[in-house]
């Protein structure tokens, strides 16, 4: 699995949607579309999955504590870590 369908499997997932075809996921979605809400738990949820891809993936991005939003689009996501 791609960094990009790993992202976009992690974004699906933590909003309950359908993990099975992370693929579908348009990159040009706002996170807030898919349900996150800078109030809520889900960006920090994302913001540490994606450290845990870049520790794995050993990718040499770094994501500062706090920086994932709800206004944030999927590629946004995917450029954090690829």
């Amino acid at each position: 699995m791609t960094l990009s369908l790993l992202v976009k499997q992690y974004i699906l997932q933590i909003c309950d949607g359908p993990v099975h075809v992370p693929e579908k996921l348009p990159d040009y979605v706002p996170l807030s579309h898919l349900g996150y809400d800078e109030d809520s738990s889900l960006c920090g949820i994302l913001e540490d999955k994606l450290k845990q891809i870049i520790a794995q993936y050993n990718t040499g991005k770094h994501i500062t504590h706090g920086y994932v939003s709800d206004q944030m689009t999927v590629s946004q996501c995917i450029d954090l870590v690829a």
